[in-house]
């Protein structure tokens, strides 16, 4: 916010309208894109948390240990499933997770 602010201020000390009108825009461009960034990495920082508060294994309590065995989209494409294999005790288990904004669990 504060570098778009600065952008604004630089723009405005230009005296051709043309500069002024094409640096306004590129700072908000600029912005526009860096915010679209920063909410795509929360998403995909989200999915991760969730995928990995899962990732423990019922029987022998090993946290992150695992093989991924297979993994499928279910039935309506809302939500992935893999089926995951301890490393240690063999415990099989199914770990479900969204890519969509809304049904991510944070």
């Amino acid at each position: 916010m504060v570098a778009g602010l600065a952008f604004i201020d630089g723009a405005m000390a230009l005296e051709n309208l043309l500069d002024r009108s094409l640096k306004i825009l590129l700072s908000f461009a600029g912005l526009c894109l860096t915010g679209w960034a920063w909410v795509q990495f929360i998403r995909i920082l989200s999915v991760a948390e969730s995928i990995s508060r899962q990732a423990v294994c019922a029987q022998c309590h090993r946290y992150g240990r695992i093989d991924v065995v297979d993994e499928r989209s279910s039935e309506d494409l809302s939500m992935k499933v893999m089926t995951c294999k301890c490393k240690k005790c063999a415990h099989i288990w199914k770990i479900n997770y969204t890519l969509q904004w809304r049904d991510a669990r944070i």
